[in-house]
């Protein structure tokens, strides 16, 4: 689970995170709503989105994402992955974000 109330701080950003809105998603990325992917920064040529990248997830050797549509997944390498964001100019941070009901942070 990802709290969205204190991701913010745990990021350094200066505000509250929320869902972008669809037309955002759209001009920004270029997917729907539902297919938000690794792979969409490719379309962010403005640079205007920032990539993290859950920690935990990044342990796997493969990961595997919507390819810019959410009616198929495809694999990568965590390398792979590291390479292609650096590549778009967007070299993720990677940060613990997600957390069990258990290790939620206090807001």
């Amino acid at each position: 689970m990802i709290e969205l109330k204190s991701l913010h701080r745990l990021l350094g950003a200066g505000g509250r995170f929320s869902f972008g809105s669809a037309d955002l998603m759209r001009e920004t990325l270029g997917v729907e709503p539902g297919a938000v992917t690794p792979f969409a920064a490719i379309n962010d040529t403005e640079r205007r989105v920032s990539v993290v990248l859950d920690a935990a997830m990044m342990q796997h050797e493969t990961l595997n994402y919507h390819p810019l549509v959410n009616t198929m997944t495809t694999s990568i390498a965590r390398a792979d992955l590291m390479r292609f964001l650096e590549a778009t100019g967007h070299p993720p941070q990677i940060v613990a974000v997600a957390f069990s009901g258990q290790d939620l942070p206090r807001t």
